[in-house]
């Protein structure tokens, strides 16, 4: 986790800290969920890319994300994938950690919802807005 802090245009900061709370938090949602927790690590070694995936035999793989010049939700999508891309799990089992993962992330968020965050379903009884 050694690349430095870089301030985005909305003032959000990408950096380490943020980094490694946003790893704690998504695999405790993978865990809930049975699936493995790669090992999780900052640059990558690769220069030009975001993310890579190393496996070694029977050590746990390691996942290298980019963190310098990128929004926060573009690297919090980068981690949630890789438990994924790491675990292949059936296509229910990740969406439901894929939903449970951005919930957890949500609720911390200082963007979050004072009251219960709404579900596809409630998204969809609302029908379509008319615009004047």
């Amino acid at each position: 986790m050694s690349d430095s802090v870089d301030v985005e245009p909305n003032g959000e900061r990408v950096g380490a800290l943020r980094f490694a709370e946003s790893v704690r938090l998504i695999a405790a949602s993978a865990k809930e969920h049975s699936l493995t927790v790669p090992v999780f690590r900052s640059p990558p070694r690769v220069a030009d890319v975001d993310r890579t995936v190393m496996r070694e035999g029977s050590r746990s793989p390691v996942v290298s994300i980019r963190l310098v010049g990128r929004p926060v939700p573009a690297v919090q999508a980068d981690i949630i994938d890789s438990v994924l891309h790491v675990n292949e799990p059936s296509r229910a089992t990740a969406e439901l950690f894929r939903r449970t993962a951005w919930e957890r992330l949500w609720q911390t968020s200082d963007l979050a919802p004072v009251g219960p965050v709404a579900t596809r379903r409630d998204v969809s009884r609302l029908g379509t807005a008319r615009v004047a």
